[in-house]
């Protein structure tokens, strides 16, 4: 009696857990066709749901730091634009003060040629002649009437203190003058007409 009661109950126990397996399935079935799903299985749901949002929201903060930073980036880029447009400008400037320095220099050039051809012409004129343009060269312009006037009280100033100097020399050297005077006068040479003194009479 023992060995069936233990093989009914195993075919009992067999039997309950096809049936339980049997439930299951047409339970999950049905809820398959309505729409419903398990606890368990809308917990995991959820929760993966919460981690999407989470990084959702992650993805979003960390575009909105991109985008700060992309508008950072595009201010610094307009920074620079602005400053290479007045590089450019500058440049352009420096260019034409170079081509004026070059104009400039090209004159400078030139005229040193000129001179450069003017002084191998003095140099290949003959004596005389280059004597003359000398002579020439070296007499001045008549001077204006203030220059003159100027020139005449300088000389009469002169003149006063010259003989306020002789005034005041020793009676020994005046007897010497004496002596000197006594003599007979040599003759003079006569004087050659200078530019220098041509001058002086200018301006007296």
């Amino acid at each position: 009696m023992g060995g069936i009661g233990r093989s009914t109950r195993a075919k009992a126990r067999a039997a309950a857990r096809s049936l339980q397996q049997t439930i299951t399935a047409e339970m999950e079935k049905a809820s398959g066709r309505l729409g419903l799903v398990r606890s368990e299985d809308l917990d995991e749901v959820r929760s993966e749901l919460t981690g999407i949002r989470t990084a959702l929201a992650e993805t979003r903060s960390a575009l909105a730091a991109a985008s700060a930073e992309l508008a950072g980036t595009r201010s610094d880029l307009a920074g620079t634009r602005s400053e290479l447009a007045g590089t450019k400008s500058e440049l352009a400037d420096a260019r034409t003060g170079l081509t004026e320095a070059r104009a400039d220099l090209a004159g400078v050039t030139s005229g040193l040629a000129d001179a450069r051809a003017e002084l191998a012409q003095l140099r290949d004129r003959p004596a005389p002649v280059a004597a003359a343009a000398a002579t020439e060269t070296a007499e001045p312009e008549p001077a204006p009437a203030a220059v003159r006037t100027t020139a005449a009280a300088t000389k009469s100033v002169r003149t006063a203190v010259a003989k306020k100097a002789v005034a005041k020399k020793t009676p020994a050297k005046k007897a010497a003058a004496k002596k000197t005077v006594a003599k007979a006068p040599a003759r003079k040479a006569p004087a050659r007409s200078t530019p220098a003194k041509k001058a002086e009479k200018a301006t007296e």
